[in-house]
């Protein structure tokens, strides 16, 4: 057989066997793909990304280029759905290096980046042509001052030539005076963008130090068919925080809390048109349970004195108020349109006056409890950028019946606080964030929120009321030798002013000194001290009192105590 004869019978024996079904050779396919579902956590991200393609009969390997450098390779799980009783044989992810000026976004950004530097180039040609000309114009008019002073010696003086070659020249300067001020808020302008373009373009550059994963994806596909593949993995720089509303109404007392999220990643892929879940665990916080360690007693070397904490109020606004989480939807209840209604029912004829405009519905997430989180669905599809910005997005709204009352300690600082004690129904727990603080429209302040479980009751402080006052003052120190020992008698006066037009209550606090030393002795002075007065076990040395208020009056409360301790020994801890 000739070798002609023989390589046509190899072709035509490796045709048929490509038409037997089930026969395809192995393949590699690079389908496009993007992101479709995310769970965001406090400390990463959960993202799903997806691709479809149609494969021939047989074995083949699926790659997905793009991921993240950001992602944990260790994460990575895949799934799909399939035709034809397709399985997964496995993954296997790798490194990928490509330069970032490859990227779309990042070519868009350099194609800027030079038509800004280009026109800022023709504002600096522009500029040496100005200077240029005016040094020339400026030139030819001590020309013609000169050549005028001849013409005046010899000829005479010419006045009208002279005057309009002068106001020529001189008109020709302040064009070019006037032109050279319009181009400073231009280069002004141009600057400011040029600067941002090469921010973003850094940024770009710099995400993930261009390097990226790539997953490979086995797949057997005995009859071929269309398989939707999905691409799951952990990624880091990605986290959310709550951002709270607090509005109280003074007229009833309720409280309206409004919860929102800010959003923030910079993984090095934008997040486009995708479903955001939002779980409150952390994933990369850690799962053991830590070890504890015996502990042995020993002298100490030196001795120290053990300090108690004191809490204290902040100026404005209290460090403890915190906010809630709600999942109720907003009612809007449409009085005009029910008036209209009304009307026409009772025979009213003629053009219906349109319908006064009615608050709008505010979309809000859905939340779960789960075992061990809460999650919250985000409404919508929504875009969420890496540019390491926060983005916000509303989860929801509640109304609190809370208890207002007014708490002032005087000894840290005069004002008279109100004070809002709110219930936190339902089970989702407060995560810490910020509070803004609102008493009817107006913004009073802000503050750190601490984490409260589902159930608690907690405070939430809206600031001073001008309309109260509290004054501390020292009127009675008296020093005395006692033996060996020394006694330092104090009395405060406190005076407390209502000018809110009503009765209402107020609770002070106020403290003795605690003795850490068995020399030291602290006595109060019960019977001097304005009595109903209570003491937390919790808190040693702090007294507080539940005080009426007359409306247009003063109330006075007395603190007395005596701190006696041995002749020259210093008291630390003493103001």
């Amino acid at each position: 057989m000739s070798n002609f004869v023989l390589r046509q019978f190899k072709i035509s024996l490796c045709l048929l066997v490509g038409m037997l079904p089930g026969a395809s050779l192995a393949a590699e396919f690079s389908p496009d793909s993007k992101v479709t579902e995310l769970t965001v956590y406090r400390d990463g991200a959960l993202v799903t990304r997806e691709a479809k393609v149609t494969l021939p009969a047989g074995d083949h390997r699926i790659v997905l280029h793009e991921i993240p450098a950001v992602a944990d390779p260790n994460s990575v799980r895949v799934s799909g759905v399939g035709t034809g009783g397709m399985t997964i044989g496995g993954v296997e992810v790798t490194q990928d290096f490509r330069p970032a000026n490859l990227t779309p976004d990042y070519k868009t950004l350099e194609k800027e980046l030079s038509d800004l530097m280009g026109q800022m180039s023709s504002l600096d040609d522009r500029q040496k042509s100005i200077n240029a000309l005016r040094e020339f114009l400026s030139s030819l008019k001590a020309s013609a001052g000169a050549e005028s002073s001849k013409d005046l010696l010899t000829r005479g003086f010419a006045v009208d030539s002279w005057q309009k070659a002068f106001q020529f020249l001189s008109d020709r300067l302040n064009d070019l005076s006037a032109e050279e001020h319009s181009l400073v808020p231009k280069r002004k302008e141009l600057t400011e963008r040029i600067e941002i373009a090469r921010q973003k373009l850094g940024h770009l550059a710099s995400q993930g130090g261009i390097q990226r994963w790539t997953a490979t994806v086995l797949i057997s596909a005995p009859h071929g068919g269309e398989m939707t593949l999905k691409a799951m993995y952990l990624a880091n720089s990605a986290s959310w925080i709550p951002v709270y509303d607090a509005r109280l109404d003074p007229a009833s007392g309720k409280v309206e809390m409004i919860w929102q999220v800010q959003v923030t990643q910079n993984t090095g892929e934008d997040w486009k048109a995708v479903g955001v879940t939002l779980s409150t665990t952390r994933p990369s916080a850690g799962i053991d349970l830590p070890d504890l360690t015996s502990l042995t007693l020993a002298p100490a070397p030196i001795p120290y004195a053990r300090k108690d904490k004191a809490r204290t109020l902040t100026d404005g606004v209290s460090t403890e108020s915190t906010d809630v989480l709600s999942v109720d939807e907003i009612e809007v209840i449409t009085a005009g349109a029910e008036a209209n209604y009304e009307r026409a029912q009772g025979g009213f004829v003629g053009i219906m006056p349109p319908p006064p405009p009615v608050p709008v519905n505010i979309a809000e997430a859905g939340m779960s409890r789960r075992d061990v989180a809460v999650t919250f669905e985000l409404p919508g599809k929504l875009d969420i950028p890496s540019d390491a910005q926060p983005h916000r997005h509303r989860v929801a709204s509640r109304e609190l019946a809370g208890k207002t009352e007014y708490r002032t300690i005087p000894r840290l600082n005069p004002s008279v606080f109100l004070v809002s004690k709110l219930p936190l129904s339902g089970d989702i727990p407060l995560l810490p964030g910020r509070v803004q603080h609102f008493v009817g429209p107006d913004l009073v302040g802000s503050s750190w929120m601490v984490d409260h479980a589902a159930g608690e009751e907690f405070p939430l402080s809206f600031g001073p009321d001008d309309r109260l006052k509290a004054e501390r003052k020292s009127i009675w120190r008296k020093v005395e030798q006692k033996g060996k020992d020394v006694e330092t008698d104090y009395r405060f006066l406190i005076t407390l002013e209502n000018h809110l037009g009503r009765d209402t209550s107020i609770e002070l606090k106020d403290r003795i000194p605690v003795s850490g030393d068995e020399r030291i002795t602290v006595t109060l002075d019960e019977k001097d001290t304005t009595a109903g007065f209570t003491r937390d076990p919790n808190e040693p040395g702090i007294l507080t009192w539940a005080l009426a208020a007359p409306r247009s009056a003063k109330k006075e409360i007395v603190l007395h105590y005596r701190i006696r301790a041995p002749r020259g020994l210093l008291l630390a801890g003493m103001d």
